[in-house]
């Protein structure tokens, strides 16, 4: 198995889209494809500022991988299928 692909997701509070990203990212993580850093903006106020109307990103190191409404056919394009690794 490859080594997993540390994603960092910026996300806001009582946000919609931030929870359905993360549920879907969930079987990526259970599979060991990804690993998770969840960045909230309360706790990262140099993220607010950048990204307050943005969330969710999708992070890996300093790339942005993807942001907003991210659906699952964009998920699978930028990491693969589910358990392909």
């Amino acid at each position: 198995m490859s080594r997993p692909r540390q994603l960092q997701v910026i996300t806001a509070r009582d946000c919609d889209l931030c929870n359905g990203l993360l549920a879907r990212l969930g079987p990526y993580v259970d599979s060991g494809q990804v690993t998770l850093e969840l960045l909230p903006l309360d706790e990262h106020p140099g993220l607010r500022a950048a990204h307050l109307f943005r969330v969710p990103v999708v992070l890996e190191g300093p790339a942005e991988l993807m942001w907003g409404r991210i659906e699952a056919a964009e998920l699978s394009t930028v990491l693969g299928e589910v358990g392909a690794s």
